[in-house]
Formats: C-alpha cells, structure tokens, sequence
C-alpha cells in the first residue's frame, strides 16, 4: 500500500475508535496488513491531532507511548480519561481497547 493511501485510511480509522476506547500500533497495523512502525509513521506526522484522535494509539498494550500533541504524554493522557478511558499508574485495561 502507498504511504498516502496507507495515511489516509489510518487516519479515517482513527475517527471510527469509539469514545472511550483505544488500540495499538499493531492492531491497526493487522486491519491494513503493514507493519506497525508504518501505522507510527502515519500517526507520528498526524498535523491534526485536535480532529484525528491520535491519542487513541498505544505503543502496546502495557505502554502508553509517545505523543506529538497538545501536552505531549501527559496531555494525551488527560484526553483518554477525559473521553472515559481509566488510566491507573501509566496502565490501561485491557476493557479499554478495542
């Protein structure tokens, strides 16, 4: 897959990820059949990050991860509590992803 049709259906799944819920790196890499580092290379230059919700990314399910943000890693974890997602000592459950 080319990199701006790859960015551009990584970006459009980012606006499907519902409210209070988030995903890794590799799991999206797994719906568009690329590496997850390719899925990082998409959400690392997102330049909207106010309308594609980035901060929805984890690094992995154990770690929380960069972000380019507002705030930067403290910022995106006030916006996933304030969209209802439970983050207790830098952890998230597993109920939380999608």
């Amino acid at each position: 897959m080319k990199k701006e049709e790859l960015r551009e259906k990584v970006l459009d799944y980012l606006l499907t990820i519902p409210a209070g819920k988030v995903t890794t790196y590799k799991a999206i890499g797994e719906v568009f059949e690329v590496h997850p580092r390719r899925v990082g290379q998409v959400i690392k230059t997102n330049m909207i990050p106010e309308h594609y919700p980035c901060y929805k990314v984890m690094e992995r399910e154990d770690k929380i991860g960069f972000y380019n943000g507002l705030g930067g890693i403290p910022g995106k974890v006030q916006r996933m509590k304030d969209d209802g997602v439970e983050v207790i000592k830098w952890k998230i459950e597993a109920k939380f992803f999608v």
